[in-house]
């Protein structure tokens, strides 16, 4: 085969380039068939664990304030006992009614100890 001819030449350049082109698409279907999936999947857990880190850098932070929560608990349990103290009604009426009700039950059990 002579290269002389610009024709013989020419099919040689075409069958090069045609030969590179099946080439880089051999290769880019083995990346897909064999790679992709696997790659997809480690994006997808790099996200995941970026997600989870976060958020134990949030319970991180709220372990270190435990004592500060602890004592935040206590006093919300302390101002609950001390809503004994008032009375629950909504109006002036039914809170003097409430009161003698409350009254009322504190003078009989008063007398029951007594006797």
């Amino acid at each position: 085969m002579r290269y002389d001819d610009p024709n013989v030449a020419m099919s040689a350049v075409v069958g090069i380039i045609s030969a590179i082109l099946l080439f880089v698409i051999v290769v880019i279907l083995m990346y897909l068939v064999g790679f992709h999936w696997f790659i997809l999947r480690h994006i997808e857990y790099n996200g995941e664990i970026s997600d989870l880190s976060g958020q134990l850098g949030r319970f991180e932070r709220v372990a270190a304030e435990k004592e500060r929560y602890e004592s935040l608990l206590e006093s919300l349990e302390n101002r609950k006992s001390d809503e004994n103290l008032f009375l629950e009604g909504s109006n002036f009426n039914e809170a003097a009614a409430e009161m003698s009700e409350r009254l009322g039950q504190m003078i009989d059990l008063q007398a029951e100890s007594d006797t």
